[in-house]
Protein backbone atom coordinates (compact mmCIF):
# COMPACT_ATOMS: atom_id res chain seq x y z
CA UNK A 1 0.00 0.00 0.00
CA UNK A 2 1.21 3.48 -1.11
CA UNK A 3 1.24 5.17 2.58
CA UNK A 4 4.31 3.21 3.63
CA UNK A 5 5.98 4.68 1.15
CA UNK A 6 4.89 8.52 0.91
CA UNK A 7 5.48 10.50 4.01
CA UNK A 8 2.99 12.48 5.22
CA UNK A 9 5.23 15.00 4.76
CA UNK A 10 5.81 14.92 1.50
CA UNK A 11 1.44 14.82 0.95
CA UNK A 12 -0.14 17.67 -0.02
CA UNK A 13 -3.98 18.26 -0.54
CA UNK A 14 -5.38 15.74 -2.96
CA UNK A 15 -8.81 16.74 -5.16
CA UNK A 16 -10.75 14.77 -7.66
CA UNK A 17 -12.51 16.47 -10.35
CA UNK A 18 -14.42 15.31 -13.27
CA UNK A 19 -18.06 15.48 -14.30
CA UNK A 20 -20.50 13.69 -11.97
CA UNK A 21 -21.10 9.80 -12.15
CA UNK A 22 -17.58 9.99 -12.86
CA UNK A 23 -16.63 7.90 -9.66
CA UNK A 24 -15.07 10.77 -7.79
CA UNK A 25 -16.42 9.87 -4.54
CA UNK A 26 -15.66 6.33 -4.24
CA UNK A 27 -12.21 6.51 -5.53
CA UNK A 28 -11.64 9.88 -2.99
CA UNK A 29 -12.77 7.82 -0.18
CA UNK A 30 -10.72 4.96 -0.88
CA UNK A 31 -7.60 7.45 -1.71
CA UNK A 32 -8.02 8.59 1.96
CA UNK A 33 -8.05 5.45 3.87
CA UNK A 34 -5.17 4.46 2.29
CA UNK A 35 -2.91 7.56 3.09
CA UNK A 36 -4.78 7.70 6.55
CA UNK A 37 -5.92 11.66 5.09
CA UNK A 38 -9.11 13.19 6.15
CA UNK A 39 -11.70 13.12 3.33
CA UNK A 40 -14.12 15.48 2.31
CA UNK A 41 -17.10 14.84 -0.31
CA UNK A 42 -18.50 18.27 -1.36
CA UNK A 43 -22.01 16.34 -2.68
CA UNK A 44 -21.98 15.37 0.96
CA UNK A 45 -21.73 18.71 2.28
CA UNK A 46 -24.04 20.76 -0.23
CA UNK A 47 -26.91 18.29 0.42
CA UNK A 48 -26.14 18.85 4.33
CA UNK A 49 -25.63 22.64 4.12
CA UNK A 50 -29.46 22.40 1.81
CA UNK A 51 -30.81 20.03 4.46
CA UNK A 52 -30.23 22.64 6.69
CA UNK A 53 -31.92 25.52 4.76
CA UNK A 54 -35.28 22.82 3.98
CA UNK A 55 -34.29 22.57 0.48
CA UNK A 56 -32.92 19.81 -1.76
CA UNK A 57 -30.63 19.02 -4.41
CA UNK A 58 -33.12 18.40 -6.56
CA UNK A 59 -35.02 21.46 -5.93
CA UNK A 60 -31.95 23.65 -6.52
CA UNK A 61 -31.26 21.84 -9.54
CA UNK A 62 -34.67 22.28 -11.12
CA UNK A 63 -34.96 26.18 -10.10
CA UNK A 64 -31.01 26.25 -11.97
CA UNK A 65 -29.90 28.01 -8.55
CA UNK A 66 -26.17 26.83 -9.57
CA UNK A 67 -24.79 30.04 -7.48
CA UNK A 68 -26.29 29.02 -4.06
CA UNK A 69 -24.39 25.58 -4.70
CA UNK A 70 -21.20 26.96 -5.96
CA UNK A 71 -21.13 30.03 -2.68
CA UNK A 72 -21.16 26.07 -0.67
CA UNK A 73 -18.71 24.89 -2.37
CA UNK A 74 -16.19 27.93 -2.45
CA UNK A 75 -16.95 28.20 1.45
CA UNK A 76 -16.36 24.23 1.73
CA UNK A 77 -13.01 24.74 -0.30
CA UNK A 78 -11.94 27.34 1.48
CA UNK A 79 -12.28 25.78 5.05
CA UNK A 80 -11.26 22.21 4.45
CA UNK A 81 -8.03 23.82 2.45
CA UNK A 82 -6.77 26.38 4.87
CA UNK A 83 -5.56 23.58 7.47
CA UNK A 84 -2.20 22.54 7.12
CA UNK A 85 -2.72 18.87 6.99
CA UNK A 86 -3.90 18.04 3.94
CA UNK A 87 -7.34 16.52 2.86
CA UNK A 88 -9.10 14.35 -0.28
CA UNK A 89 -11.58 15.94 -1.89
CA UNK A 90 -14.39 14.72 -3.83
CA UNK A 91 -14.87 18.00 -5.94
CA UNK A 92 -18.78 17.63 -6.79
CA UNK A 93 -19.32 17.26 -10.61
CA UNK A 94 -20.12 21.05 -10.37
CA UNK A 95 -17.40 22.51 -8.63
CA UNK A 96 -15.80 23.17 -11.75
CA UNK A 97 -17.85 25.37 -13.33
CA UNK A 98 -16.84 28.26 -10.73
CA UNK A 99 -13.60 29.96 -11.40
CA UNK A 100 -13.28 30.99 -7.75
CA UNK A 101 -13.39 26.86 -6.97
CA UNK A 102 -11.43 26.32 -9.72
CA UNK A 103 -8.51 28.52 -8.73
CA UNK A 104 -8.83 26.91 -5.00
CA UNK A 105 -8.77 23.72 -6.36
CA UNK A 106 -5.52 24.59 -8.84
CA UNK A 107 -3.43 26.26 -6.26
CA UNK A 108 -3.97 24.08 -3.26
CA UNK A 109 -4.80 20.81 -4.56
CA UNK A 110 -2.42 18.27 -6.59
CA UNK A 111 -5.74 17.65 -8.76
CA UNK A 112 -6.44 14.30 -10.85
CA UNK A 113 -9.02 14.45 -13.49
CA UNK A 114 -11.23 11.51 -13.67
CA UNK A 115 -13.45 11.43 -16.92
CA UNK A 116 -14.50 8.52 -18.87
CA UNK A 117 -13.08 9.36 -22.42
CA UNK A 118 -11.53 12.64 -23.79
CA UNK A 119 -13.78 11.79 -26.62
CA UNK A 120 -17.25 13.53 -25.53
CA UNK A 121 -19.37 11.23 -27.63
CA UNK A 122 -18.18 8.25 -25.62
CA UNK A 123 -18.01 10.23 -22.46
CA UNK A 124 -21.87 11.30 -22.93
CA UNK A 125 -23.19 7.65 -23.73
CA UNK A 126 -21.73 6.20 -20.42
CA UNK A 127 -22.61 9.60 -18.44
CA UNK A 128 -26.03 9.56 -19.87
CA UNK A 129 -26.56 5.67 -18.53
CA UNK A 130 -25.36 7.30 -14.75
CA UNK A 131 -27.46 10.05 -15.47
CA UNK A 132 -30.53 8.57 -16.02
CA UNK A 133 -30.58 6.76 -12.68
CA UNK A 134 -29.94 10.06 -10.52
CA UNK A 135 -33.45 11.66 -9.15
CA UNK A 136 -32.91 15.30 -10.31
CA UNK A 137 -32.59 13.84 -14.26
CA UNK A 138 -35.53 11.80 -14.21
CA UNK A 139 -38.50 14.67 -15.34
CA UNK A 140 -35.62 15.52 -18.23
CA UNK A 141 -36.54 13.89 -21.68
CA UNK A 142 -33.86 11.49 -22.65
CA UNK A 143 -32.75 13.98 -25.89
CA UNK A 144 -32.55 16.71 -23.79
CA UNK A 145 -30.49 15.03 -21.10
CA UNK A 146 -27.83 13.68 -23.86
CA UNK A 147 -27.82 17.66 -25.54
CA UNK A 148 -27.03 18.82 -21.92
CA UNK A 149 -24.15 16.54 -20.98
CA UNK A 150 -22.64 16.78 -24.78
CA UNK A 151 -22.32 20.28 -24.25
CA UNK A 152 -21.67 20.49 -20.52
CA UNK A 153 -18.96 18.36 -21.68
CA UNK A 154 -17.60 20.27 -24.13
CA UNK A 155 -17.09 22.93 -21.61
CA UNK A 156 -15.83 20.69 -18.99
CA UNK A 157 -13.52 18.54 -20.72
CA UNK A 158 -11.32 21.58 -21.71
CA UNK A 159 -11.10 23.08 -18.05
CA UNK A 160 -10.56 19.54 -16.75
CA UNK A 161 -6.99 19.04 -18.70
CA UNK A 162 -6.20 22.70 -17.85
CA UNK A 163 -6.29 22.29 -14.29
CA UNK A 164 -5.99 19.00 -13.44
CA UNK A 165 -1.96 17.45 -12.64
CA UNK A 166 -3.12 13.97 -14.12
CA UNK A 167 -6.08 12.71 -15.92
CA UNK A 168 -7.04 9.50 -15.75
CA UNK A 169 -9.69 7.80 -18.38
CA UNK A 170 -12.00 5.92 -16.47
CA UNK A 171 -13.67 3.87 -19.11
CA UNK A 172 -14.15 0.29 -18.63
CA UNK A 173 -12.18 0.47 -15.77
CA UNK A 174 -13.38 -1.39 -12.48
CA UNK A 175 -13.00 0.82 -9.35
CA UNK A 176 -10.10 -0.95 -8.16
CA UNK A 177 -8.30 -0.28 -11.18
CA UNK A 178 -8.84 3.33 -10.90
CA UNK A 179 -7.81 3.58 -7.01
CA UNK A 180 -4.33 1.83 -7.98
CA UNK A 181 -3.93 4.25 -11.26
CA UNK A 182 -5.09 7.60 -8.86
CA UNK A 183 -2.49 6.11 -6.16
CA UNK A 184 -0.14 5.34 -8.85
CA UNK A 185 -0.12 9.23 -9.90
CA UNK A 186 0.10 10.08 -6.06
CA UNK A 187 3.48 8.46 -5.67
CA UNK A 188 4.28 9.64 -8.69
CA UNK A 189 3.76 13.04 -7.71
CA UNK A 190 5.43 12.72 -4.08
CA UNK A 191 8.80 11.29 -5.30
Amino acid sequence: MIENRVPQSALTSICLVGPRSVGKSVTARLIAVDLNLPWVDTDTVVDRVLHQQSRTLDEVMLSHNFGMIHRILRSELRHCLQSKQPVVISAAGGTLWDVSCRRLISENCFVIGLLPSFNIEMSSEILFARDRRRSHFRNIDATTLNKRIRSELSILVPILKRISNVIILTENLTFDVVHHKVLAAVYSASK
